[in-house]
């Protein structure tokens, strides 16, 4: 496992086939593969990475229920995908393109499930724009904490006066010296 997928490096707006990892566990893979909507396709001298977003286990709402989040945006089932699927842009992950984090379902060819529509694209746009507002206010409440945790403090300990009692000579009981 550690080559790149079958295929091209896919794109922004493709739904693909992933491991994607647990928040615990982050550089291992996650337990069940599923889909994930790549964001962006990026090439370093480090290799080939996607940012790809989260699929929630959230049901899609229906009529009567309330609206999904403004970070999250739903796929219809098409290709690959065989439901409803809510991708959630306020965990979107950076990950080598390789075989440990993509791979093809079974029975499918390729990790590619699907692409987003021309006519979607606005509403993952609007769901990506507010999925990065919310990592931003993690990641600025994240650093606040551990500036404040890294700040030096200093902690003043007063401690109470210590009384120490100092047995004195009894001056009648030994050695008299007032003439008597």
């Amino acid at each position: 496992m550690t080559g790149a997928p079958k295929g091209k490096l896919p794109e922004g707006g493709d739904v693909v086939s992933c491991w994607f990892p647990y928040d615990e566990k982050p550089d291992e893979r996650g337990g069940k593969l599923r889909p994930a909507l790549v964001v962006t396709a990026e090439s370093d001298i480090n290799g080939q990475f996607l940012r790809v977003a989260y699929p929630t286990g959230q049901r899609t709402p229906d009529k009567n229920a309330a609206p999904l989040p403004p970070h999250c945006f739903t796929v219809d089932p098409r290709g690959g995908l065989t439901q409803q699927t809510v991708f959630d842009f306020s965990r979107v992950l950076r990950l080598p393109f390789t075989d440990k984090w993509f791979e093809p379902w079974s029975g499918v060819p390729t990790i590619l499930l699907c692409k987003l529509t021309p006519d979607q694209l606005p509403s993952a746009r609007s769901a990506r724009l507010a999925g990065e507002a919310i990592t931003a206010a993690r990641l600025a409440t994240k650093a606040a904490n551990t500036k404040a945790a890294a700040a030096p403090v200093t902690v003043t300990i007063k401690q109470p006066k210590r009384i120490v009692q100092v047995p004195r000579k009894n001056p009648t009981a030994e050695g008299r010296n007032d003439g008597q």
